[in-house]
């Protein structure tokens, strides 16, 4: 079912529709697949149906071997950790967001962001300014600026760092909390930007909080306005699946690449898939 890149130890990509046909085999006909995500330990992948005629988000785990469970949401969108539970979910962002031990994070801004790592033990929290909404569209209006917080979800209150990036991913891995932004330049003036590099912040624990421990830029091959991205983290090694997207109609060359956060090294693993994943193994295969 997926294929497996033997130079990259771990590494399985897969495409949307193998996907979709990979469920139907498993009985569930009516299911559209909306997202993909795994948990920490590459044990496990969770296929997310957001919008369905019976407006009920529904979510298919699929384990080791293929094993399929059926899971049911408390809201349209969540978070899970790495036995299945949920730890944090919405239906709407811009309202607040639910934590598992009855927290409630209130209202976020309209340009706020969310995200939660596969353990489902950590979260940021986040909005951007010099941006806003005029005529149903999104206008830069001033410097990019933004403000994130992280925390635990055991105490969603408690903030154990703060940072001025954009964060879009983050990961937990022995004992240290890995985030990943996009950073963005003006080159022509407002409004005219162009994506250059990716910001990595490592944090390590200190007493109660967590501090930087290091900070690492990963140089895009070419600078482009079109996306330059984080798809997964190597949960046994420090190498990090990038996509660098080509608009159209170059799209076809839009390409993966590794770079490793240790020895820096950039390597071009070929053409992008719809989903890569760092597994312990192929979790599709039995249906293949």
């Amino acid at each position: 079912m997926g294929h497996y890149y033997r130079d990259v130890p771990h590494l399985f990509a897969y495409k949307h529709d193998d996907l979709l046909n990979y469920v139907k085999k498993a009985g569930y006909s009516d299911f559209s697949l909306d997202k993909v995500t795994r948990n920490s330990t590459g044990t496990i992948l969770y296929l997310h149906n957001f919008y369905r005629s019976d407006k009920n988000t529904l979510i298919l785990s699929v384990s080791a071997r293929g094993n399929i469970k059926k899971i049911l949401p408390p809201a349209k969108f969540v978070h899970l950790n790495d036995i299945g539970e949920f730890v944090a979910w919405t239906d709407d962002i811009k309202q607040g967001v639910h934590f598992r031990n009855g927290k409630f994070h209130s209202v976020i801004p309209i340009f706020g962001y969310f995200g939660v790592d596969p353990s489902g033990k950590f979260y940021f929290i986040g909005y951007s300014s010099g941006v806003k909404v005029l005529n149903n569209e999104t206008v830069q209006t001033g410097p990019l600026k933004y403000f994130t917080e992280i925390s635990s979800i055991d105490e969603p209150t408690k903030v154990l760092y703060s940072t001025n990036i954009r964060v879009e991913n983050i990961f937990f891995k022995d004992n240290r909390i890995y985030l990943f932004a996009r950073n963005v330049r003006n080159f022509k003036g407002l409004g005219d930007y162009e994506e250059h590099e990716i910001i990595c912040q490592i944090l390590k624990k200190a007493d109660s909080m967590f501090v930087l421990e290091e900070e690492i830029n990963i140089p895009r091959p070419k600078p482009s306005p079109s996306p330059f991205a984080v798809v997964d983290f190597d949960p046994w090694s420090d190498k990090v699946l990038l996509v660098d997207v080509k608009d159209m109609p170059f799209s076809f060359w839009t390409a993966w690449y590794l770079f490793d956060l240790k020895s820096k090294k950039m390597t071009k693993v070929g053409r992008a898939k719809d989903y890569g994943f760092f597994l312990q193994e192929d979790i599709l295969k039995r249906y293949q």
